[in-house]
């Protein structure tokens, strides 16, 4: 089977962090990009964009931040235009010291959330770590997406699905954490078939803990966060796999990226 996939419209921003010493004011740069006519800025405490905080929507290409609390920020941003939209920048951080004063009271400081990445939770490094299964021979751990599909984070997520008589899957073991859990994932339907021919499905020792009907009525036009209540499992290893199933007609898609463990629900 041959997939003709199209290429982003628009090619990501650079983004720089200007002036970061630490002190809470700081400010944000990013390239122009050809044909865009707004940008987007996130501002996350998780390097995987875990809810994610839009800080800026506009056509400059530039963003100042002041008085920001103590603790570490992540920054990305993307363009869009008439042809379309940008897949995301790669991402920065930007550190803000927290300072201590007699009494012993923290000013100015954020409790972190604990977040344990999953190795090659975020799919960056390409098709390793997982154990990839594709019936159609597909090639699931991808950067190259079609129409306005982009990765949640970076450039490669899981795409499952996207062809007629599929069976996918992804699947790893990994130890779930006492400090850590919860599994959090964020996830992209985008189908066009009626309900109940296609699924997809988070499994645990090949036991499903959450299923997805893929279909037009269930499509999400974006990128949704799942959380995953894995307590029974803390302490322990366990496998993990993200499988989708499609029939022989009408395509559906199941899109995976930034899959971590978290401390809190």
């Amino acid at each position: 089977m041959t997939t003709t996939v199209a290429p982003a419209p628009l090619s990501p921003p650079t983004l720089t962090v200007l002036s970061d010493d630490g002190d809470g004011d700081y400010a944000l740069d990013w390239s122009d990009v050809v044909s865009a006519t707004v940008y987007t800025l996130e501002e996350s405490i998780s390097p995987y964009f875990t809810n994610p905080l839009v800080v800026y929507n506009g056509a400059t290409s530039a963003y100042t931040v002041t008085g920001q609390d103590g603790g570490r920020r992540h920054y990305r941003v993307r363009a869009a235009g008439p042809d379309g939209r940008s897949p995301w920048s790669e991402s920065r951080a930007v550190a803000v010291l927290a300072y201590v004063y007699l009494p012993q009271v923290l000013r100015n400081y954020t409790p972190p959330v604990d977040v344990v990445p999953i190795p090659n939770g975020d799919f960056e490094s390409g098709p390793v770590t997982w154990t990839v299964h594709s019936a159609v021979g597909r090639s699931v751990i991808t950067d190259t997406f079609t129409g306005a599909i982009t990765a949640h984070g970076g450039r490669w997520a899981a795409w499952l699905g996207g062809g007629n008589d599929e069976s996918a899957s992804i699947q790893q073991r990994i130890t779930v954490t006492t400090e850590a859990p919860y599994l959090v994932y964020w996830y992209w339907i985008d189908s066009s078939d009626t309900c109940g021919y296609d699924d997809a499905a988070i499994l645990i020792d090949n036991t499903a803990v959450q299923t997805y009907a893929l279909c037009a009525a269930t499509k999400t036009s974006g990128w949704t966060e799942a959380v995953l209540d894995l307590r029974a499992h803390a302490g322990i290893s366990v496998s993990l796999t993200i499988s989708a199933t499609t029939d022989f007609t009408l395509i559906s898609n199941f899109f995976v990226d930034d899959v971590i463990l978290r401390s809190t629900p």
